[in-house]
């Protein structure tokens, strides 16, 4: 799941990403302040999703939980 969730915010960052151009920018100072907001706004969902995911499974009562419980009956 969780790998599932980080492949997906790498293609995200990618299409948002890859071809972006900065015209006159030697330094690639712009670009750089340019794609972090993108990167920024893909890790920020992909922690959100993958903290959802955890509060749901390791929630009381949750398949983890259930799962322990059945390993030590």
């Amino acid at each position: 799941m969780h790998g599932g969730y980080v492949a997906e915010m790498a293609q995200e960052i990618y299409d948002a990403t890859v071809g972006f151009r900065q015209e006159n920018d030697p330094g690639c100072k712009a670009i750089r302040q340019a794609v972090v907001a993108p990167i920024k706004d893909a890790f920020d969902r992909y922690k959100a999703r993958n903290a959802a995911f955890e509060k749901s499974e390791m929630a009381n009562g949750g398949p983890v939980q259930r799962l322990i419980l059945e390993l030590i009956r």
